[in-house]
């Protein structure tokens, strides 16, 4: 049975909080659900920012090809419609709690045992090349870890102007109180960006499978990436405690 977000959790809920002091000057930061109203922007910056900075999507050109946007839309769109997405904002220095601008997002969802897959909602045969290789380090991952229930992700992505500070970091770390309000005792994500996966590191998670990049073209001849930043992509999880 697909996961149903309940009522008795507050829509939307802030989830975590932090600071940086930049300039001198202290920058308050808050990690937050994403409405239905932020829909259309986080689709866009997704396309714009995402798939012309994820290695994979930059290696095979992705933006090139309609048919693979619009199916990396219908997955993201699917994936907001859960509830389960979570976005940061700077506040409002004046107004707590009032976002100033948009920062960064992650395209968090609940999985379940027994859920249907996704590849009825793959089209486009650079997103499905893609989201094959993903998944076929998922598949690798669930031999060690296989979770009733867990957190799973499709693209973080973090504003260019706010990278380097440690974004990334905050919001995996909005993940925990996320979870622990839903009862879900695990989160487990595809990393495939070397920055991700340093961030994850830093936020406890540990490998599942890792792969290098010139290794997985012998799993498929399709999974072909010219990738020189990043080396190898890890199936990485982290305990709800």
């Amino acid at each position: 049975m697909p996961f149903v977000r309940p009522d008795t959790v507050p829509f939307p809920s802030i989830w975590h909080r932090f600071e940086r002091v930049k300039d001198g000057r202290t920058r308050k930061f808050f990690v937050q659900d994403a409405t239905e109203d932020m829909f259309p922007f986080l689709l866009d910056h997704m396309v714009e920012a995402f798939c012309r900075n994820e290695p994979m999507c930059k290696s095979l050109d992705i933006n090139s090809e309609p048919e693979s946007i619009e199916g990396m839309e219908i997955l993201w769109r699917h994936i907001l419609e859960g509830k389960m997405v979570i976005v940061c904002f700077e506040e409002d220095p004046e107004i707590p709690g009032k976002p100033l601008r948009f920062v960064g997002c992650n395209m968090t969802y609940i999985a379940e045992k027994d859920d249907p897959t996704m590849d009825e909602l793959i089209i486009g045969e650079k997103w499905k090349t893609i989201y094959d290789a993903v998944d076929f380090c998922g598949r690798e991952g669930s031999k060690i870890l296989k979770p009733d229930r867990y957190m799973g992700a499709m693209g973080l992505s973090v504003l260019q102007r706010f990278q380097g500070m440690s974004i990334g970091k905050e919001i995996l770390d909005a993940r925990i109180p996320l979870c622990k309000a839903f009862n879900i005792p695990w989160t487990v994500t595809c990393f495939t960006n070397i920055a991700s996966q340093k961030l994850a590191l830093k936020c406890k998670f540990q490998n599942l499978f890792e792969i290098s990049y010139d290794d997985l073209e012998k799993v498929d001849p399709r999974f072909k990436f010219d990738i020189k930043s990043t080396k190898t992509i890890r199936q990485m999880y982290r305990q709800v405690e």
